[in-house]
């Protein structure tokens, strides 16, 4: 029995460490495979809890284009929980009205948010903008370029002039509005821009080339613009959202310039919520993470497939995820 007993004894903690390891195992990768956002991200999340999200915010000065719906209202929500000066853009100054009313009832002092309407297309009017936030709080701390619009064609249907009119709206506006801020922020030798790109920016997506198109110039103008303004010490900050329930869809081009998708499909299929993203993307924004992937999977997991496997993601596409999306779209069917 003392020779069972000792056997016993040497199996037993081994057997109950390697089913630990494994339990231990096979938590982690629940936990991943239910990420809704990318692993610099999530690193942000733990390094930057309230009380630092709080500190780093405080007194900030943060301009949010396309701030009167989607996801620049529910960031301007979000960053209303801290004790930042917030500066609301968009076309329609009515929403954004309703938007600070929304901030201050959540706590902004009504001081610290300014409506400031404007057209992205406008951009001779943007270094008179520009001088008016100065006027009113001094600086531009971070610049959120969120303005935009989506599409919903098939490129063989679709006129070049929807292939311009996203590219103006897409990325010059970005660019422009970058522009008239930066000699500010190069002055101050400090600040954050923010360009809200989206996963369709890091691969192709059917149904919608032109806007796949601006997102990936977005990409590729903001990534070089962070190499050039880090002897200034300016943070540039690209966010790539997944599908979120927004009424991006009900705005978006279609292959006529002068329609609109017209299809309400925000409430419909997978998509992430607006305020969780906005979350995220504050953390994101505190953090300085250079470049965040934020979205539900299976969109994280597919971005991560064609960023390190483009080949096997290019044959799943084509032969699988692509055909499905064109069919839905072909019966009017919500796309996610």
């Amino acid at each position: 029995m003392s020779g069972l007993a000792s056997i016993l004894s040497s199996y037993l903690p081994c057997c109950v460490s390697n089913h630990l390891y494994i339990i231990s195992l096979s938590l982690l990768i629940w936990k991943l495979a239910h990420l809704d956002h990318d692993l610099s991200v999530l690193w942000a999340t733990l390094t930057y809890p309230s009380w630092r999200l709080q500190r780093y915010f405080s007194g900030k000065v943060i301009w949010i284009t396309g701030a009167s719906s989607g996801l620049g209202r529910a960031l301007a929500l979000q960053l209303s929980n801290y004790p930042c000066k917030i500066v609301l853009s968009a076309r329609r100054a009515a929403e954004l009205t309703k938007v600070k009313a929304e901030c201050e009832d959540n706590g902004a002092d009504p001081e610290s948010v300014m409506v400031l309407p404007m057209d992205s297309l406008e951009f001779g009017k943007l270094p008179g903008l520009v001088s008016e936030v100065l006027e009113r709080f001094g600086t531009i701390d971070i610049l959120v370029n969120n303005a935009g619009r989506s599409q919903r064609s098939l490129a063989e249907d679709t006129e070049l002039a929807v292939d311009k009119g996203i590219m103006e709206l897409n990325y010059f506006g970005y660019v422009a509005h970058t522009k008239a801020v930066l000699p500010t922020m190069i002055a101050n030798k400090t600040g954050t821009v923010v360009a809200l790109s989206s996963l369709t920016g890091k691969m192709g997506t059917p149904c919608s080339t032109a806007y796949a198109a601006s997102k990936h110039a977005v990409m590729g103008f903001f990534s070089s613009l962070r190499m050039e303004l880090y002897s200034h010490g300016i943070n540039v900050c690209t966010v790539c959202p997944g599908p979120v329930r927004s009424n991006i869809s009900l705005h978006s081009f279609t292959e006529d310039v002068t329609k609109e998708y017209n299809q309400d499909v925000q409430d419909v299929g997978r998509k992430q919520e607006t305020d969780r993203f906005a979350y995220l993307m504050s953390v994101a924004l505190a953090a300085r993470v250079p470049e965040s992937w934020i979205s539900i999977q299976p969109y994280l997991l597919l971005t991560y497939i064609a960023q390190y496997l483009p080949s096997v993601y290019q044959s799943f596409l084509f032969s699988r995820g692509a055909q499905k999306r064109i069919k839905k779209f072909k019966n009017k069917e919500c796309l996610y």
